[in-house]
């Protein structure tokens, strides 16, 4: 008969029952396997946890008590509902576990279909029960109006999505479309951030989906921002702290743990064939894009075996800086070397546009109004 194992607490591990592998913590019967390290279920779910919270405690993020406000902002996918629930599970310790933390959630749209629209929103009081907290909904066609604070008991900018529709569409290549997409979405986060007065926002961008930015932003030609880009924290230059704790957590780790815990009721996003993040979503899966390439050919080395291609991908970025010119994009917000207002990226997006799309085109939101 074999012998029954137990953690350090007293809880019995029910792990597996297999003799040849074993938790790598308790040496009970180990079931899942991350990094080619074997873990029962209490102690996968442990050391996830840990990675959460040891990417805000190494840097100290909400140690002061004037600074522990945060935006969180939710996209509906399993990497956002793993962060709704780290933070639901810290704020709820009543012990030395407890994370510091203020938060007020963005649930943040970027659907051209108004039905997916309102199911996502519908879906979005199962996270109000799951923790009561300030909640603000906004579409990423908000860009091409005001933000209007006051009413943000439906969706902030949803009048405008047919708007948005025909601005992405007047791009002739996808791999483009995708790109302003991803810098519409971090501008009006910055904004938004700004209006409520909040100056760290969360973003749910796990390992997996920080490679594929980096090797994305490589072949875009934005090399030199790439570290900062896939930092857990990034000051920009307008003075928001993008935070990404979900760093050092795979996106297979993230599935997994939402399962164990019973919470993939959080994901507000329908399920969708071979998904990539929704930010690279829109129609790269049918017409292709640098987006959808790199993010395959990252799946495909991970498949092949090479599970080490994220952390690999993400310490060598760590170690890419350009010097800082004092002079950054008006587009993107990175710092950049070259003559002029835009960057060599930011500038070939905006001679994709037709003379009749550049003059709406939302440059202003340097300027977005707040009511």
């Amino acid at each position: 008969m074999m012998n029954k194992q137990y953690h350090s607490d007293g809880s019995y591990c029910n792990g597996g029952t297999s003799n040849n592998v074993k938790c790598v913590k308790c040496h009970g019967g180990a079931a899942f396997e991350s990094n080619n390290t074997s873990y029962c279920e209490k102690c996968f779910l442990a050391m996830v946890k840990g990675k959460f919270r040891s990417s805000l405690s190494k840097r100290r993020i909400f140690r002061d008590k004037d600074s522990r406000k945060a935006l969180v902002v939710l996209d509906g996918s399993r990497e956002s509902a793993f962060l709704f629930r780290q933070i639901e599970d810290s704020v709820k310790q009543t012990n030395f576990k407890r994370l510091m933390i203020e938060p007020s959630f963005l649930l943040l749209l970027w659907s051209l279909n108004i039905s997916e629209i309102r199911a996502m929103i519908k879906k979005l009081s199962v996270l109000q029960q799951a923790l009561p907290c300030t909640y603000f909904v906004v579409h990423l066609a908000a860009i091409f109006g005001s933000l209007h604070l006051s009413d943000n008991i439906g969706c902030i900018g949803i009048q405008h999505v047919s708007r948005l529709d025909t601005f992405l569409r007047s791009f002739r290549t996808t791999y483009l479309r995708e790109e302003m997409i991803r810098l519409l979405t971090q501008r009006l986060i910055r904004e938004f951030s700004k209006c409520v007065g909040i100056s760290k926002v969360m973003v749910p961008s796990s390992g997996d989906d920080l490679a594929r930015l980096a090797m994305s932003q490589l072949c875009l030609g934005r090399g030199g921002a790439v570290s900062d880009m896939t930092d857990v924290v990034e000051n920009t230059s307008q003075g928001i702290t993008l935070i990404r704790p979900l760093r050092s957590v795979s996106s297979k780790e993230i599935a997994t743990a939402l399962q164990l815990e019973n919470v993939e009721h959080y994901v507000l996003l329908p399920p969708v064939p071979n998904a990539t993040n929704a930010y690279y979503a829109y129609e790269a899966r049918s017409k292709g894009s640098i987006q959808e390439s790199t993010s395959r050919f990252l799946n495909n080395l991970q498949e092949d075996g090479f599970k080490g291609t994220v952390p690999n991908i993400l310490g060598a970025t760590s170690k890419i800086h350009i010097r800082n010119s004092g002079r950054f994009c008006s587009l993107c917000e990175c710092y950049f070397c070259e003559e002029g207002a835009l960057c060599y990226t930011c500038s070939n997006i905006m001679n994709e546009l037709p003379f009749s799309i550049v003059d709406v085109f939302p440059l202003r939101l340097h300027f977005m109004p707040c009511d």
